[in-house]
């Protein structure tokens, strides 16, 4: 990987933080680079900060380049332990260029010469593909990393030996996120090494995890790495972890306990370790464990099978078909009636069936429309995108998309009608309807005014 180098090389050696005064307990939601001015990050200091001891330091990879709100997520667990977090704003997902290459090399090269970081303590963390990014970097580096934080995505295309690492893994994906499988396998794969690692689900689509989450990975890693203080909030908290894993395990919730159980038998010290090492093996050897272990990799088999059978079926229709494709019909083979239907009950099957309906939705809503976007083929992404309406139709954004492709395809009353039904649905950017470009060739039509009337009045 190219960035390794020049992370070596800058980030973890020890450089000390110049004499610049900065405000600490709040987020700075921008800090140019000193070298690289294009380049820039929000930081985050706790209030006690001092330039004269060094400090664990985060750095947060955000998909989207949102750098204060990834920054955010991590403030109030940053403030109490102690923690720098640097969350970039320049950082991407699911570009061609590398610009996560980019911002890690800014950033390497400029948060160690302007505060005081620990080099034995620097952690990376990043969502979907900037998670992925974040898992391969810390290879690369082998042992300058001491932990990552990997939310929404696992590794997809691990071997057996991709899963012994020198760092620890904090990994999270909501419960219907379409990457929950690859999570799932992730904890597998890494549970049979010592590679210090808990993986985590929580309520919620394919997203950051709520701040609750990122306060446990941090407090996690300050167990893990901390200076050895003792500290009675972190023995509360293992407290309150042990206390979880008995309330999961009597509610039933097997997988989860054992997951907690094999967190908590690594990092609790003796005699304390012990009957958490055999409540761990209690379970890992239970037929119930196994069962559901079975239930969860048939769940991912199948969601598989979906993305790779009818999703991919008509992603090509709509790619090749020498006519347009009729939306009805292609919802038909995307089965949307049934597996909603699925997706209304409680248990392991609607959870299932919400995570194959938004891996639709995210192919059929984000990478084919890219692709075809790209290739001038913009009545096709607009099929697409019809489709993604389809699955997601109380989503503005989606119908704005819809908008701009009709639009790029001539189809000028479509994409007033998509306009409109995004105004319906709470979208009020007046600004974004005005100027953007896709949008032009609908700006001129006399129906526009109308939907710039309908958001006047609301």
């Amino acid at each position: 990987m190219r960035v390794a180098l020049f992370l070596i090389a800058a980030l973890f050696c020890s450089v000390a933080g110049a004499a610049e005064s900065w405000p600490t307990g709040e987020i700075i939601p921008e800090v140019p680079c000193t070298e690289t001015p294009e380049q820039s990050y929000s930081l985050y200091l706790p209030s006690n900060y001092d330039g004269a001891r060094e400090w664990p330091t985060l750095i947060v990879l955000d998909p989207r380049g949102q750098g204060p709100a990834a920054a955010e997520l991590f403030r109030e667990a940053a403030e109490r332990l102690g923690w720098i977090v640097v969350s970039s704003n320049n950082s991407r997902s699911d570009t061609v260029e590398p610009l996560n290459d980019a911002a890690m090399r800014a950033l390497a090269t400029d948060v160690p010469n302007r505060f005081a970081v620990d080099s034995n303590r620097v952690y990376l963390a990043g969502f979907s593909g900037t998670a992925r990014f974040a898992w391969y970097t810390a290879r690369a580096l082998d042992g300058a990393i001491a932990g990552v934080i990997a939310c929404g995505a696992g590794l997809p295309e691990a071997g057996p030996g991709d899963f012994e690492t020198s760092f620890a893994l904090f990994g999270a994906a909501g419960d219907t996120d379409f990457n929950h499988r690859e999570m799932f396998l992730l904890d597998e794969g890494l549970r049979a090494t010592d590679t210090p690692h808990w993986i985590r689900t929580f309520e919620g689509r394919h997203q950051w995890f709520p701040p609750e989450l990122a306060a446990d990975a941090l407090t996690w890693f300050e167990i893990l790495h901390g200076r050895g203080d003792p500290d009675p909030a972190l023995g509360r908290r293992l407290a309150e972890w042990r206390n979880a894993a008995e309330r999961h395990e009597a509610a039933g919730r097997l997988l989860v306990a054992e997951r907690y159980y094999r967190m908590l038998s690594r990092v609790v010290a003796e005699p304390a370790a012990t009957p958490l090492r055999e409540n761990h093996a209690r379970l890992d050897r239970s037929a119930a464990v196994a069962a559901r272990r079975e239930s969860a990799t048939k769940a991912g088999a199948r969601q598989l099978e979906y993305l790779m059978g009818p999703v991919s079926n008509v992603a090509r229709t709509i790619r090749t078909s020498e006519t347009t494709p009729a939306v009805p019909r292609l919802v038909q083979q995307l089965r949307v009636k049934s597996l909603r239907a699925e997706a209304r009950k409680e248990g392991a099957a609607g959870l299932t069936a919400r995570r194959m309906l938004s891996h639709a939705y995210v192919q059929l809503g984000s990478y084919v429309p890219t692709d075809l976007w790209s290739q001038g083929e913009y009545l096709r992404a607009a099929i697409s995108l019809d489709l993604a309406a389809e699955l997601r139709p109380e989503l503005p954004l989606v119908h704005v998309r819809r908008a701009q492709a009709y639009s790029r395809a001539g189809y000028v009353k479509k994409s007033i009608k998509a306009l409109e039904r995004a105004l319906e649905l709470g979208f009020d950017d007046r600004a974004f309807l005005e100027q953007d470009a896709e949008l032009a060739r609908v700006r001129k039509d006399k129906r526009f005014a109308r939907v710039l009337e309908l958001l006047t009045t609301g």
